[in-house]
Protein backbone atom coordinates (compact mmCIF):
# COMPACT_ATOMS: atom_id res chain seq x y z
CA UNK A 1 0.00 0.00 0.00
CA UNK A 2 0.95 3.40 -0.35
CA UNK A 3 1.35 5.79 1.67
CA UNK A 4 -0.38 8.45 -0.06
CA UNK A 5 -3.44 6.76 -0.46
CA UNK A 6 -3.74 5.84 3.14
CA UNK A 7 -3.21 9.22 3.97
CA UNK A 8 -6.14 10.56 1.97
CA UNK A 9 -8.09 7.15 2.98
CA UNK A 10 -7.16 8.71 6.90
CA UNK A 11 -8.08 12.11 5.88
CA UNK A 12 -11.08 11.72 4.27
CA UNK A 13 -12.82 9.00 6.18
CA UNK A 14 -11.08 8.18 9.69
CA UNK A 15 -13.75 5.04 9.84
CA UNK A 16 -11.68 3.07 7.46
CA UNK A 17 -8.61 3.17 9.73
CA UNK A 18 -10.14 0.69 12.56
CA UNK A 19 -11.72 -1.39 10.20
CA UNK A 20 -8.56 -2.29 8.48
CA UNK A 21 -6.52 -2.86 11.72
CA UNK A 22 -9.40 -4.46 12.94
CA UNK A 23 -9.62 -6.63 9.39
CA UNK A 24 -5.34 -6.73 9.72
CA UNK A 25 -5.64 -8.13 13.32
CA UNK A 26 -8.07 -11.12 12.23
CA UNK A 27 -5.84 -11.69 9.52
CA UNK A 28 -3.22 -12.54 12.18
CA UNK A 29 -5.39 -14.67 14.01
CA UNK A 30 -6.30 -16.60 11.31
CA UNK A 31 -2.95 -17.41 10.21
CA UNK A 32 -2.18 -18.09 13.97
CA UNK A 33 -5.27 -20.71 14.08
CA UNK A 34 -4.09 -22.23 10.98
CA UNK A 35 -0.90 -22.53 11.71
CA UNK A 36 -1.22 -23.73 14.52
CA UNK A 37 -3.85 -26.92 13.36
CA UNK A 38 -1.39 -27.61 10.85
CA UNK A 39 1.15 -28.74 13.51
CA UNK A 40 -1.63 -30.22 15.72
CA UNK A 41 -2.67 -32.19 12.67
CA UNK A 42 1.03 -33.22 11.03
CA UNK A 43 1.70 -34.27 15.07
CA UNK A 44 -1.72 -36.42 15.11
CA UNK A 45 -0.91 -37.76 11.99
CA UNK A 46 3.06 -38.55 12.73
CA UNK A 47 1.52 -40.46 16.18
CA UNK A 48 -0.58 -41.84 14.24
CA UNK A 49 2.11 -43.70 11.35
CA UNK A 50 4.47 -44.11 14.59
CA UNK A 51 1.44 -46.72 16.03
CA UNK A 52 1.21 -48.09 12.91
CA UNK A 53 4.61 -49.16 12.02
CA UNK A 54 4.85 -50.57 15.51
Amino acid sequence: MQPSSLDTAVGKEPALLPTSTSDFYTRVVLMQCSTFLLRFFNLESAAFHAQALR
